[in-house]
């Protein structure tokens, strides 16, 4: 303890190992989770032995359990990092264990999704994916997600492009990813 006075960014830990107690120094770091918007879900973060954590307690074993429950006419969006150029996607898992390695600052961002359907003319399959949802034709999806379109042609077709419920012709042939 005489230590920890000295040195204000290390906590001191005990452990028991092979009956010996041992000590060791080990970094804390500041960990901020919070939701983009209030009224669309709420947040959970509990250790991993699945006991809730509040501000200021030690985290075990350096990992954290996040969980996000979305609020009707909410979908969760995904595990955000928040830095100096802004939030880039971490998870899109609703429940996720991460390591707490450094300072970090999460946001788990919820938003209103909207419909994304696909279909193909005769003579091929089309179909649609995001990180969590496999080779579906129709999913609900938010503005944060990236959507990977597939299209494969049946033997003796050939697959030429991507078009809008209009008709609009949207993209070149292969696999497409996009957000929106």
């Amino acid at each position: 303890t005489e230590l920890l006075s000295e040195f204000k960014d290390l906590q001191l830990f005990k452990e028991l190992e092979k009956g010996v107690m041992e000590s060791y120094l080990r970094d804390t770091y500041s960990v901020s989770i919070t939701v983009n918007t209030e009224e669309a879900g709420s947040i959970s973060v509990k250790n991993i032995k699945g006991i809730d954590l509040t501000e200021g307690q030690m985290i075990q074993y350096g990992k954290i359990i996040l969980s996000a429950t979305a609020n009707e006419g909410y979908k969760f969006a995904g595990w955000f990092k928040q830095d100096s150029k802004g939030l880039s996607a971490v998870s899109y898992q609703i429940k996720d264990t991460i390591s707490v390695e450094s300072n970090i600052e999460y946001v788990a961002v919820f938003d209103k999704p909207f419909e994304v359907k696909v279909s193909s003319s005769e003579g091929g399959s089309a179909k649609i994916s995001t990180a969590i949802e496999v080779d579906k034709t129709i999913l609900n999806v938010t503005k944060y997600e990236p959507i990977t379109f597939k299209a494969e042609a049946a033997e003796g077709y050939k697959f030429v492009n991507w078009t809008d419920a209009e008709g609009k012709i949207l993209t070149a042939p292969g696999e497409h990813k996009g957000i929106k």
